[in-house]
């Protein structure tokens, strides 16, 4: 314990020295050459989209509207159209004639091919007093 604590002083004084160094890099973009003309390095342009703003201007929210019968299992999914990424998604319920809450087994990001681009829902609606519900599955598109 005392060496630990002997390291932790050192290390707390080698920090707090009177001769700080910086820990950032040195910036290319200042540099000149011998005969005094500023050097600049190149402007570099991202391959991702928005390139033109920073992040995304819209979002869309689309649903889909599912009625699940007493003693189903089953849910919902939407999917966001082509051009635009899944930002978010979720669901909500809608109880029928006084129904006890189904299970909720998954909400989560939907694939309908290579990339997550939509939202799913599954319920389990099997409980004692089950009664149809309604789900609405919604996905949070940005373009």
């Amino acid at each position: 314990m005392r060496i630990f604590m002997l390291w932790s002083v050192a290390a707390l004084l080698a920090a707090c020295s009177d001769n700080p160094q910086t820990t950032a890099p040195k910036s290319i973009g200042n540099a000149t050459t011998a005969t005094g003309a500023r050097d600049r390095a190149p402007v570099v342009q991202a391959a991702g989209k928005p390139t033109d703003q920073v992040g995304f201007t819209k979002t869309t929210v689309l649903t889909s509207k599912t009625t699940l019968t007493a003693g189903a299992y089953g849910g919902g999914n939407v999917t966001c159209p082509a051009g635009t990424y899944l930002s978010g998604g979720g669901y909500w319920i809608t109880l029928v004639n006084g129904a006890t809450w189904p299970i909720v087994v998954a909400s989560m990001p939907y694939s309908s091919g290579a990339t997550y681009d939509g939202w799913a829902t599954v319920l389990r609606n099997t409980q004692p007093g089950a009664a149809d519900v309604v789900i609405v599955t919604y996905a949070v598109c940005a373009s």
